[in-house]
């Protein structure tokens, strides 16, 4: 089909646009490594997060560097997130997923 052959060509096209230069090659790179990767970072965080809050409860007032720590890593895994959300919003614009 017509429309399947186009799809194929999009697909190839926007992975052809970012290798086929050196010097966009290494953004193929990162950026997949972010989404594909690097993104699996954020549920881990939060996890331990969650886990920090629920271990110290309300003791974690007191515990400055701990709370300090948590604060730390749920923005880490909200910053994680929306690099990869990012990342994946591009990539789906130069590659449209049908």
């Amino acid at each position: 089909m017509i429309t399947d052959s186009f799809r194929r060509s999009v697909r190839v096209a926007a992975l052809a646009v970012l290798v086929a230069s050196p010097a966009t090659a290494d953004w193929h790179t990162f950026g997949m490594e972010w989404k594909e990767h690097i993104a699996w970072l954020s549920p881990i965080l939060a996890t331990v997060v969650a886990f920090i809050v629920v271990y110290y409860g309300t003791n974690l007032i007191r515990h400055d560097r701990v709370r300090k720590t948590a604060i730390t890593l749920f923005v880490l895994a909200f910053g994680f997130a929306a690099v990869a959300g990012t990342l994946g919003a591009l990539i789906t614009k130069v590659a449209p997923v049908h």
